[in-house]
């Protein structure tokens, strides 16, 4: 399987603006060859960048596959891997295997994971205070044919909030405000919210996690851009 990005990349590539063609697959995700995005973590030292490695046009719509690689604090590539992304007719999907976070990979090493995941559905005109359907992730991970975790992840309350400009070190974008609660149930339950900020044709440009009691945990910027 392919190892994945943190939740400060978490939900950064969506929302479809289009309609019946490929051509028309425009919207707050990285769609143009040549993409490269790199993020900068204000809870720890390090960086994501994620780059745009396949577009293909498919006979529904449109498939993007990124490239993604964490950097730790000492410049070396500490996880890397890949997610998609994809449009058909007038809705935009996300796949949620692709938000698991990144310490989270790391710490299972070499154990087997098999994943089951919804994809995050998005509408093809979004609006201010619109609701989004849920979705749901189930994993597994085991080592030696015998396994060793079971772990459900809950995205709800998905909501779109409004529109506001950002201004990061990469540039200032007009975004769409979205947030979503995710709920973690393995031996115990963790509950969590987040807000992310995207730009047409760009995706995330700013992330913030919260706990469940509404602190600040992590943030995350676009802090630079190339297209």
């Amino acid at each position: 399987m392919n190892k994945s990005i943190s939740f400060l990349s978490l939900l950064g590539v969506l929302v479809l603006l289009s309609a019946f063609s490929s051509d028309n697959c425009e919207g707050y995700f990285p769609y143009k060859e040549g993409t490269r995005l790199e993020y900068t973590s204000y809870d720890k030292e390090g960086k994501m960048i994620m780059t745009l490695q396949d577009k293909k046009t498919t006979d529904a719509g449109l498939e993007i596959t990124m490239a993604t690689e964490i950097i730790d604090a000492k410049n070396k590539e500490a996880l890397n891997g890949s997610f998609g992304i994809r449009c058909e007719g007038d809705k935009f999907y996300f796949d949620m295997s692709n938000i698991l976070p990144a310490e989270m990979m790391e710490s299972m090493g070499e154990m087997d994971m098999e994943i089951t995941s919804d994809y995050l559905e998005f509408p093809a005109n979004a609006a201010a205070g619109q609701s989004l359907p849920d979705g749901t992730m189930t994993i597994k991970a085991g080592m030696n044919g015998v396994n060793v975790m079971n772990m459900t992840v809950l995205v709800t309350d998905r909501r779109i909030d409004g529109f506001e400009q950002v201004t990061t070190p990469a540039g200032t974008f007009d975004c769409m405000k979205y947030s979503f609660t995710t709920t973690t149930k393995m031996m115990f339950t963790v509950t969590s919210s987040s807000t992310t900020w995207l730009a047409k044709e760009v995706g995330n440009v700013k992330t913030e996690n919260y706990d469940n009691k509404g602190r600040l945990e992590s943030s995350s910027v676009l802090t630079a851009a190339s297209f």
